[in-house]
């Protein structure tokens, strides 16, 4: 199996794989644990990610509360050779009126699109730190993706 693949299968894992577990219904408690995945675990993924494109010449750029009525951190990219629009990867807290509590992943590959969303959370404790590396890296190749070629020094 492609590696891949098992990297996939393991983000469906996580986000689909517990929902047999009870809830914890506690607001507050669920808010604090997504405190915890978002200035723990998505900032210190973000930022190791961010340093290793800083050193092939791409900007990054780590943002808590760019959204503050949501708890949000963004990730913020903009491809070497590509200024002329960032790209972000967000992650925030909802509130559905049906299910309860989520964390929400999206991303904009460009400031005139809105968001797509790329998955959601149950539970904060679901992001780990190998979740949210496997997420954010496949964030990354959308991004990469999207610019086109002659900015990037191609043909």
């Amino acid at each position: 199996m492609k590696e891949q693949t098992q990297i996939r299968l393991q983000i469906i894992a996580a986000r689909f794989g517990r929902r047999g577990r009870p809830r914890d219904d506690s607001e507050q408690s669920w808010l604090d644990a997504y405190e915890v995945a978002r200035a723990g675990v998505l900032t210190t993924a973000m930022t190791e990610i961010g340093d290793v494109l800083a050193r092939d010449g791409h900007h990054y750029e780590v943002r808590l509360d760019a959204k503050p009525e949501v708890r949000s951190i963004d990730f913020a990219v903009t491809p070497a050779g590509d200024s002329e629009a960032e790209r972000l990867i967000r992650f925030f807290a909802r509130n559905d009126e049906r299910r309860g509590w989520q964390v929400v992943a999206e991303i904009r590959l460009r400031p005139d699109q809105s968001f797509s969303e790329l998955t959601r959370f149950e539970q904060p404790s679901e992001i780990t730190a190998e979740v949210a590396e496997d997420l954010l890296v496949d964030a990354i190749e959308q991004v990469f993706a999207s610019v086109p070629v002659r900015r990037l020094g191609g043909e």
